[in-house]
């Protein structure tokens, strides 16, 4: 396993590798379809990055399986044996090279004849060849409480079964849910025409992991999007979802970034929202104003970073961030995304804080899921934009409330995020948790996961803390019943 240090660079590298990726030619193009019914499934932690990773299940009987979720690929593929094999599956299918779905997939095809199997070909930014089989089978998520399986029927998807990347060898997840707007992506097989995600974020540093929650829905009916804060989808030659930056400003004034750095030039250029990518990346003739400004607005010593691709840093500790600048991206129809500070400098090290907005190693730029943390991104497909709205604009709303079904995801340093039922446990809800939250604790009275009972020993070690609680409950006897039967389980 890999410690902080080597994940975050991992993170970075993977980053650098993924902006190079997204800038190839695309396979297919995305058409309008029918919204079908709100599609959820469960989401894992890869420890070892910052990174989002899916879990849900192909085949009849089911294999679980692990993905790389990613707003800028539209390919589902998965690795093949050991992993999944496809002769147990009784509804596993090879496509033929001539389906509607083989010849969407452009270049990337490798077969002649129409009745061969569909076979296909991936050159990766680090020049690993990956080659498959285009296929079919069925799909899967774990639903709200965990308990019961939802099929969404049959998807097309890559079979890998030789690969020359030695990264994708060691990872652990075992292929990409490809979300962008190409015809073959997840969204696009589904029809799925609105989804959002939010990954809180606590203090960059802090070793307090119990803020830090994260989750994501698909679905007409449980996609958390306002109309207030979209700004409109850009078209490109690639089917990414592209925006438009009217400007980035440091500490309120203008970076003086050259006009038009920001167009999309065939498929070239231009600026996306990638959850796939972890750090957000600036084309050189934007980065090189912005970094100066950095440089002359930090109230810190700057320092060399330990990689070139770490291009300022300091050291310091996390009571330092308040020397770090402010940052806001404007996009189009005054759509404003302010940076916390804890999401502009990144600790990569114990005391060494760099700059974790990068260079773009091509004509690309990026907002990456570091910088979209404490924000709700909602993507409307029907409304043709994207809305950014802070997870804090309003008195205790947060990432974690309100919210029914829909996909869990967590990071390296957060804590799961539980969704049960059509409400919301979170592992700090112990101490915040009201009457008007009416959160059904019957669901979680068995828990056995040592990490929940842990924290909930040390939130209710206090008699007094404990009357409050069972005092915000009383009134509901099914909910205090569960709630003193969960806290006897507990202690």
């Amino acid at each position: 396993m890999m410690n902080h240090y080597e994940s975050h660079i991992a993170s970075l590298h993977r980053s650098i590798l993924h902006a190079k990726y997204v800038s190839m030619p695309a396979r297919a193009r995305a058409t309008s379809q029918t919204n079908p019914p709100d599609t959820p499934t469960n989401l894992i932690p890869n420890n070892d990055t910052t990174e989002y990773i899916a879990a849900y299940y192909i085949g009849t009987p089911p294999t679980r399986v692990y993905a790389f979720v990613d707003t800028a690929s539209e390919i589902i593929w998965t690795k093949g044996l050991p992993l999944l094999n496809p002769s147990n599956s009784t509804t596993y299918q090879t496509l033929p090279c001539g389906s509607k779905s083989c010849l969407q997939l452009g270049g990337a095809k490798t077969c002649r004849g129409e009745n061969q199997p569909c076979t296909y070909q991936m050159t990766r930014a680090d020049n690993s060849i990956s080659l498959g089989v285009f296929s079919s089978d069925e799909f899967a998520f774990d639903g709200s409480s965990n308990r019961n399986v939802i099929n969404v029927g049959k998807l097309v998807f890559g079979y890998i079964n030789i690969s020359t990347s030695s990264n994708l060898a060691i990872r652990k997840e075992n292929g990409t849910l490809a979300l962008n707007r190409g015809q073959l992506s997840f969204i696009s097989q589904l029809g799925i025409n609105k989804f959002s995600h939010c990954w809180d974020m606590q203090t960059n540093g802090s070793k307090n992991n119990n803020g830090f929650k994260n989750v994501m829905y698909f679905g007409e009916n449980k996609a958390k999007i306002y109309p207030e804060d979209l700004t409109p989808l850009l078209l490109g030659k690639l089917p990414n979802y592209y925006v438009q930056v009217d400007g980035i400003t440091i500490n309120e004034i203008e970076v003086p970034i050259p006009r038009g750095s920001f167009n999309i030039v065939g498929s070239r250029g231009g600026f996306i929202v990638d959850c796939g990518t972890t750090f957000t990346m600036l084309k050189k003739e934007a980065y090189e104003p912005f970094l100066s400004m950095i440089r002359e607005n930090l109230g810190k010593p700057i320092i060399p970073g330990p990689i070139p691709e770490l291009e300022l840093c300091y050291n310091g500790t996390i009571k330092d961030l308040d020397s770090v600048p402010e940052v806001t991206f404007r996009f189009s129809r005054g759509v404003k995304v302010k940076l916390m500070k804890e999401v502009t400098f990144m600790q990569f090290q114990k005391g060494l804080w760099c700059l974790a907005i990068l260079r773009s190693p091509n004509t690309i730029s990026m907002l990456g899921s570091f910088q979209m943390r404490n924000y709700w991104v909602g993507y409307d497909l029907q409304a043709n934009g994207v809305s950014f709205t802070y997870q804090q604009r309003e008195k205790g709303f947060k990432c974690s409330k309100d919210l029914q079904i829909g996909i869990r995801f967590e990071a390296q340093w957060c804590y799961p995020l539980f969704l049960l039922g059509e409400r919301l446990m979170k592992r700090d809800l112990l101490t915040q948790a009201s009457d008007a939250e009416r959160v059904n604790f019957s669901l979680v009275a068995d828990l056995k996961d040592p990490l929940i009972t842990k924290a909930a020993k040390r939130l209710i070690s206090s008699e007094g803390e404990l009357k409050t609680q069972l005092e915000n409950f009383h009134r509901d006897p099914t909910i205090s019943s569960n709630y003193t039967h969960l806290v006897a389980t507990l202690t």
